[in-house]
């Protein structure tokens, strides 16, 4: 189905980027058509998107001096009988509040033209060769004429960088769009609490989260679904889903939805059977309250390797504790001796794409964050080592978190936490 509108923020995203630069040419291409009956339901370029909500492939954008211009596939009776009714470029400039669209043959021309008075084109080289070579080609059509005319020449300049710290920092309509997101998958995930059990396989647990998200008004799974039991789970990205689960072993599923555009990404860690084991929630216990404590960290002005840094220690005083590792606290800490059972980074931002854009590192304590901001809060622990106390266990716990002016909002709260709610539902299934 067509959309009939749209927000009008992606117009006001368009012109804060392009006025940002004035005599720049901002240049960004949609996802290119895949070859054959069917790719499946693929996610727009996230630049191009986050600049549009344009849904269709094999489309460009172009920026300048503060207008829009798209270039687009032409209505085709035939090829819509195949593949679906177009926008069309005359709807297209309507619905999406574009300055100007125009079919996409005409685009090599109209570039050309605009070349010859502009000093910078925004473009990133690198992602796709087809695109690359077009953008070039002209660019040095371009070159020579103006060798003939006037001195100078243009630069090439990634607009990422621009674009990604617009994105770091959710709108009201991305926020909304997230919060749905993250409803649909927490409600998927609490399905599976309810639904599975010995017996089934890890496969099933993949089957009932995507088919629970789509009912819920999903596109598409954010990411590959992960459904790691037993000593799987210690294996970070786990997705061969094909174990049985057995009872006394936990289940940890890392799984998102693709809600609106925006993605969600959860974590939980639950028992096969009815109850964790005592070593089960000894391990659990630590990493939820870890987590708690990230999440009450969560404001402005904190950063995510001031997050990571606390994670570190407050993990490595469990791992002494438990006799993991032996010697003092800084030692082991600067050693990297943690890595061994927590080797990953405790949080990332999102947004369109599961690992969103923005910068995390121009700073020796990391780029602070900031109302809007989203990010994961995802702290676990595995024990992969064997002969060592709780091997084959392997628990993580994340939740997607909104950065607000006071603190921050869990947008996946929907989902149960505590091993006493967890143990309530899971005995209803055993």
């Amino acid at each position: 189905m067509l959309k009939q509108s749209v927000d009008r923020s992606y117009a006001e995203r368009r012109k804060r980027l392009s006025l940002g630069d004035p005599d720049g040419l901002f240049l960004f291409f949609s996802r290119r058509s895949g070859r054959g009956y069917s790719r499946g339901r693929e996610p727009q370029a996230a630049h191009f998107y986050y600049l549009t909500e344009y849904p269709e492939t094999d489309s460009i954008l172009l920026l300048h001096a503060g207008k829009s211009v798209l270039f687009t596939k032409v209505r085709d009776e035939l090829d819509e009988i195949w593949h679906g009714e177009r926008y069309g470029p005359e709807r297209a400039k309507e619905i999406f509040q574009f300055d100007t669209a125009l079919p996409l043959d005409s685009f090599d021309g109209y570039f050309s033209s605009v070349l010859k008075d502009s000093r910078r084109v925004y473009f990133t080289l690198g992602e796709d060769a087809v695109h690359d070579a077009r953008v070039l080609d002209l660019l040095r059509a371009s070159q020579d004429a103006r060798k003939r005319m006037q001195p100078g020449l243009i630069d090439i300049v990634d607009p990422r960088a621009k674009v990604s710290d617009m994105r770091r920092v959710k709108d009201a309509l991305e926020i909304e769009r997230m919060r749905k997101a993250a409803k649909v998958a927490a409600l998927a995930h609490t399905h599976l609490l309810r639904r599975i059990r010995a017996g089934q396989t890890e496969w099933d647990i993949e089957a009932e989260f995507v088919g629970s998200i789509l009912k819920s008004g999903a596109e598409i799974p954010s990411y590959t679904t992960i459904a790691a039991s037993g000593i799987n789970a210690t294996t970070l990205h786990y997705t061969e889903n094909n174990a049985s689960l057995r009872l006394g072993d936990l289940v940890l599923v890392d799984a998102g939805a693709f809600v609106d555009g925006y993605s969600s990404d959860i974590t939980q860690t639950f028992p096969v059977g009815a109850q964790f084991s005592a070593d089960q929630k000894t391990v659990y216990q630590a990493v939820l309250d870890v987590q708690r404590d990230l999440i009450s960290r969560v404001k402005p002005g904190a950063s995510i390797r001031s997050l990571q840094k606390h994670t570190v220690r407050r993990f490595t005083e469990n791992l002494m504790e438990w006799g993991h590792l032996k010697g003092t606290l800084d030692q082991l800490i600067e050693a990297g001796e943690y890595r061994r059972f927590f080797p990953h980074g405790v949080g990332h931002y999102l947004g369109i794409e599961v690992h969103d854009v923005g910068a995390t590192e121009t700073s020796k304590d990391g780029v602070t964050l900031e109302p809007g901001v989203v990010l994961t809060i995802e702290p676990g622990l595995y024990f992969r080592e064997p002969g060592v106390r709780f091997h084959g266990i392997g628990i993580r716990i994340e939740d997607d978190v909104l950065v607000t002016k006071n603190g921050c909002e869990v947008l996946t709260k929907d989902l149960v936490r505590e091993i006493s709610e967890i143990e309530e539902l899971r005995a209803r299934v055993n």
